[in-house]
């Protein structure tokens, strides 16, 4: 490509070096063109990848979201995991933190305090990532976000997802 008097090279990414086996195929899987790798670095570690979908209110989203951090505080330091929104404002992760007491800091930095899970914007955790992360608020898996957020994840990425996107995600798994 050449812009502006200026030549740029371009290279196609074929191998994943951050995310575990499973994140990275179902990175796969699930964007829009999809991407491909041809190998990963992580494939000795499996990983998880796992839509929870939610029927009902944002409290019971929130209510998945505090049993999602309770089962992965017993696999990884809270500060290994991260939840990540779309959203600035009216996050999941913060109504459930200021309301239910969960030990989630709002990042201002690359990592969460000691003893904290944090919880960030996808635009802000853009280029890091974390152990495990945790997927709110999502509504559109078109959007460059949600690749975005789902590729933070180096060994498990769970995606939280109202019940009414259950036909949507299915159709991208078996495309």
């Amino acid at each position: 490509l050449e812009r502006k008097g200026i030549a740029q090279a371009t290279y196609a990414l074929n191998v994943n070096c951050r995310n575990a086996l499973r994140v990275t195929e179902n990175i796969g899987f699930l964007t829009t063109p999809q991407v491909t790798y041809r190998s990963c670095l992580q494939a000795e570690f499996p990983g998880e990848f796992r839509p929870h979908f939610v029927r009902g209110t944002e409290s019971a989203m929130q209510g998945k979201l505090k049993e999602l951090l309770t089962d992965l505080r017993k696999k990884f330091p809270p500060e290994q995991i991260v939840v990540l929104s779309p959203r600035s404002t009216s996050t999941a992760a913060a109504l459930a933190s200021a309301e239910s007491g969960i030990k989630l800091h709002e990042l201002d930095g690359p990592m969460p305090k000691n003893g904290f899970s944090g919880y960030s914007t996808i635009h802000s955790f853009k280029g890091l990532d974390a152990q495990a992360i945790i997927l709110t608020d999502v509504v559109d898996l078109d959007d460059a976000l949600f690749y975005t957020g789902i590729s933070r994840g180096r060994q498990e990425v769970h995606v939280l997802l109202n019940e009414g996107m259950k036909q949507s995600y299915a159709n991208r798994i078996v495309r």
